[in-house]
């Protein structure tokens, strides 16, 4: 099996588990797997009216996009988190720190959001919820999880939601 295989799905569960914390709804996770190898992580999600409005919902996009990076680093026991290394997360990470330079005049500090996130995964509940994605998608034949079954997770390990 690609290695790459359960790397991208606890990245894409970190995603997920983040986006429900932040008050988002999930609507799929899929891997796309051809032959045994990765093609591509998607998670699907539904952010409401979460857009570059305001300084709420900028740190909401942020801890979601920052999500699937630091699962991914936790899986692999290693928290170095390089932006420019992200690929697309990346670079809407830049067009979150654009954004705060021309409307708050301040720059956003990545490094606060990157230990505000992981500290959110690591929190044992919301941990074992990213494992749980991980492991569904690892037995689904499709590696898929649908709107209903992420509902299920996070409801069986009471994930919480942030209040901003």
């Amino acid at each position: 099996m690609d290695q790459e295989i359960p790397k991208s799905a606890y990245h894409e569960a970190g995603h997920a588990v983040s986006a429900y914390i932040v008050g988002w709804s999930i609507n799929s996770i899929k891997l796309e797997v051809e032959k045994d190898v990765l093609l591509k992580g998607v998670t699907s999600y539904d952010y409401g009216k979460d857009i570059f409005d305001s300084y709420e919902n900028v740190n909401r996009r942020a801890i979601c996009l920052l999500g699937g990076p630091i699962a991914q680093k936790l899986y692999e026991k290693d928290l170095k988190i390089d932006i420019d290394l992200l690929g697309p997360d990346g670079m809407v990470l830049r067009e979150i720190q654009k954004f705060f330079l021309v409307n708050y005049g301040e720059n956003f500090d990545i490094q606060e959001m990157i230990g505000i996130t992981s500290n959110l995964l690591q929190i044992n509940q919301n941990w074992q919820a990213v494992n749980a994605i991980v492991s569904e998608l690892m037995k689904s034949k499709t590696y898929s999880i649908d709107k209903i079954t992420f509902e299920e997770i996070t409801k069986s390990y009471k994930i919480s939601r942030m209040n901003f």
